[in-house]
């Protein structure tokens, strides 16, 4: 990611974050000051979610400036919320491209194809049955169990806001429509998320950031899992290209030009080897 477009998305998200703060403590003080109509399970669901979002976006915007990893975790899950408000999709896309753009398919139905791949490949063969994504077992099932709830707690709830619109009279059919499909979207995100997290696929790790992002509405359990994401950084996001060969040492570049030894490997007896000395005439 070159510096412009770290300093443009460190802005943008910096900017959206502090809007979020603002939302967060003009709803408490609305209500510490007693305004009509703010109750404070209300004022919970308001400021709670903004308030978490904002920091998320603060931090984005913080991690981008200083190229840290975490940054780009943030913004990916700030970039789900943006995708939540169907309004901001488009750029919620674009940010994702340009923090992605490297590690993502060249055809979009390629994506389908590997959560396909991955839904097919025997649990033994896969690599989540080895921890080839560096998560430990115990990390593994909490992140699947809170995003498997997380999935399900917010699509009863979006199902039920919908339902309620679809009551109303106000609201007019195209957009219950985009409203209806915006929902499954998020959701079958967050199966795609379960499948490459139980599967130890390297996208598993980004996808599950950006479906909480997408589900902060229901803000406490994709807090938790967020938390545990960023803390297991390092493991489910791709790993670094290793280092050229100019840039390593004599004995590294040797440790590395050397080939491995199989330890199972039955031992070669003495004098078979083909370097033994030649026969003296």
């Amino acid at each position: 990611m070159s510096n412009v477009s770290a300093i443009t998305l460190a802005v943008l998200l910096s900017t959206g974050g502090f809007l979020l703060l603002l939302v967060a403590f003009s709803t408490l003080l609305l209500y510490f000051m007693g305004a009509a109509g703010q109750d404070l399970l209300g004022t919970i669901q308001v400021a709670g979610p903004c308030f978490v979002l904002g920091l998320a976006h603060l931090g984005a915007g913080r991690g981008l400036l200083r190229r840290r990893e975490w940054g780009r975790l943030l913004a990916t899950f700030s970039a789900g919320f943006w995708f939540a408000t169907v309004i901001l999709s488009p750029l919620a896309i674009g940010i994702v491209y340009i923090l992605w753009h490297q590690h993502l398919p060249e055809r979009g139905h390629h994506a389908v194809r590997r959560v396909t791949a991955a839904l097919q490949t025997p649990h033994a063969e896969s690599p989540a049955a080895t921890g080839a994504d560096g998560l430990t077992t115990n990390i593994r099932r909490w992140v699947l169990a809170l995003m498997a709830l997380s999935v399900l707690v917010f699509a009863m709830q979006q199902t039920w806001i919908l339902a309620v619109d679809a009551t109303s009279a106000s609201d007019s059919l195209p957009l219950l429509v985009v409203e209806g499909v915006a929902i499954s979207l998020m959701a079958l995100l967050g199966g795609a998320a379960i499948v490459g997290v139980g599967r130890g696929q390297p996208w598993g790790g980004p996808v599950a950031l950006f479906a909480a992002g997408t589900m902060a509405v229901t803000w406490a359990l994709p807090l938790v899992l967020l938390v545990l994401l960023l803390v297991y950084r390092s493991k489910v996001t791709t790993r670094l290209a290793p280092a050229p060969a100019a840039a390593l040492t004599a004995e590294e570049l040797a440790a590395q030009l050397q080939p491995e030894i199989d330890p199972d490997a039955p031992a070669i007896p003495a004098g078979t080897r083909s370097d033994r000395p030649a026969p003296q005439d």
